[in-house]
């Protein structure tokens, strides 16, 4: 049940992106909230989604959960070789000014980027980069009721979100 709002948070991410049924997808950060989106974006039907992080065991965990590949945040062609190409779209989970960088980057021409991971303070964009490549840069910060639905419907379906959970505390040890 603790990770129904944060799958739901994922589900509502594919929604904002229009869909990635059929997608390439990468997903910049494999925290928790990229890790659902994996879950998500698999669920969702997209044909092969790829997951960056600079920590191993999320490489390590994303692969197992059915990322085609799971790499350093700075291999790009990386990305590219498991994908086949540039993503359909990509989730940045991380919203620092360097992954928003490297999602928009990333993104194939005329792509979806959707920023998921909360960002803090101004990011500076060029302009030319999202129009030129015709760009639909969207942000994603909520669900709707529709969302934990869907989310219910994973988790009752078999999505492995118990592989997520890090710990396991009494409630009585709740602030």
């Amino acid at each position: 049940a603790a990770m129904i709002e944060p799958l739901a948070t994922a589900v509502h991410a594919t929604t904002v992106a229009g869909g990635v049924g059929g997608a390439t997808v990468a997903v910049l950060g494999g925290g928790r909230i990229g890790q659902c989106v994996l879950l998500a974006a698999l669920a969702a039907g997209a044909a092969r989604v790829v997951v960056t992080d600079p920590v191993a065991s999320k490489r390590e965990l994303a692969a197992s959960l059915g990322a085609a590949a799971a790499v350093e945040p700075s291999a790009e062609s990386a990305i590219a070789a498991a994908l086949d190409g540039r993503p359909d779209v990509v989730f940045d989970c991380v919203a620092t000014p360097g992954s928003l960088d490297s999602a928009l980057r990333l993104a194939m021409r005329g792509g979806t980027v959707v920023v998921v991971g909360v960002g803090h303070g101004p990011l500076d964009l060029t302009v030319e980069e999202i129009q030129d490549h015709e760009i639909r840069l969207a942000g994603s910060a909520m669900y709707v009721p529709d969302d934990f639905t869907a989310a219910e419907r994973l988790v009752a379906a078999g999505a492995p979100v118990e592989r997520l959970i890090t710990s396991v505390r009494p409630l009585d040890e709740a602030p």
